[in-house]
């Protein structure tokens, strides 16, 4: 009985509740972003062509950000 005790102590205390953040909306949104420049480029661009495009939008953001923000997409380009 002591270990159920236990084990229950041990699950609501490692339980987190994530709040959405400034950081998790500036995601979404260069996630669209990401999205619409590639489907502009009908599935040609990569990361760095994309990266051109933001940066010329007046994004500061780098390569290895858009790469990643791609994988989640899942965005390859032709």
């Amino acid at each position: 009985m002591s270990q159920l005790i236990g084990c229950a102590k041990y699950l609501n205390s490692t339980a987190q509740v994530t709040t959405p953040t400034a950081s998790d909306a500036e995601r979404l949104r260069l996630r669209s972003r990401v999205s619409e420049l590639f489907s502009q480029s009908r599935s040609a661009a990569d990361s760095r062509s994309i990266l051109s495009l933001m940066r010329d939008d007046g994004e500061q953001l780098g390569r290895f950000k858009v790469h990643s923000l791609m994988r989640e997409l899942d965005l390859v380009s032709k």
